[in-house]
């Protein structure tokens, strides 16, 4: 069963249902990917995720604050990884971030299979950007399940309303407008990344 949205100009996400003799397993899931060469999620529920088209405004956000995050990274250790990276959640969800941080000790935990694939924790730090059609709603539900599953800190950057959603563990989400700089500190010390070409 494919179900997707019922309201035209909402978020384009589609989430194809397998059935319970044919569960959705990490290795189907990987080979989809490859096969389609497109970007897939699976939810809580067991469902294959299609991931939306993100929009060149949004790949720049991405773009930005990735290179700055890898400048840090290498100077303060840890890996800081793009779209790509695939985590496993204690749900049993595949979510694939924006961008992320791994500690030198997530890093260094990892097996050859999670190397090759899908990696079975949360990451230290997660970046989204709300591309051109995603409801917000469902992008800081997402922010919010990081951050349940482990993540330190997350940002969630929204262009359409030029505001920062920063995420912290055990903590409420604070919203900031438009700002031209944010740091890390504390989870991330060091961490000050310039924000002043994410927004039009």
């Amino acid at each position: 069963m494919v179900t997707a949205p019922a309201t035209p100009g909402v978020e384009e996400w589609y989430a194809i249902r397998f059935p319970a003799e044919l569960p959705l397993t990490d290795e189907l899931l990987l080979q989809f990917a490859a096969v389609n060469e497109l970007r897939f999620e699976r939810s809580a529920e067991g469902a294959m995720v299609v991931a939306s088209f993100p929009g060149t405004d949004s790949v720049v956000a991405e773009s930005l604050i990735l290179f700055q995050l890898m400048a840090w990274a290498q100077r303060f250790g840890g890996f800081a990884l793009g779209s790509g990276a695939m985590y496993r959640l204690a749900d049993g969800t595949v979510r694939l971030p924006d961008a992320s941080w791994l500690t030198q000790e997530q890093w260094d935990g990892l097996s050859e299979e999670e190397h090759r694939g899908i990696m079975g924790f949360c990451p230290a730090f997660v970046l989204e950007v709300r591309s051109r059609g995603q409801e917000l709603k469902r992008q800081r539900e997402k922010m919010e399940r990081w951050m349940e599953c482990g993540a330190r800190l997350g940002w969630l950057v929204d262009q359409q309303q030029s505001r920062l959603w920063v995420y912290r563990a055990g903590r409420e989400p604070a919203a900031l407008e438009r700002p031209g700089e944010i740091g890390g500190a504390p989870e991330l010390p060091g961490l000050v990344v310039d924000l002043s070409k994410v927004w039009r």
